[in-house]
């Protein structure tokens, strides 16, 4: 869990300047709420799962 945590915390620094409440939602969702273009905020997720794999011990994006 450790290196899922580092993972949400490298990508969070990409869009924090637009999301609060970044966080997991259960196992396998990545959570945020995220300002839309005209400045709304909207409350999404990525399911992690289609999205990251453990190829052998490291994670990675896909």
């Amino acid at each position: 869990m450790r290196s899922l945590r580092n993972f949400v915390k490298s990508m969070s620094q990409k869009f924090a300047l637009t999301c609060n409440n970044i966080g997991l939602a259960g196992a396998s969702r990545l959570r945020a709420e995220c300002k839309t273009a005209d400045g709304d905020t909207l409350g999404t997720y990525i399911n992690l799962d289609e999205h990251v794999a453990n190829i052998d011990g490291t994670l990675k994006f896909e």
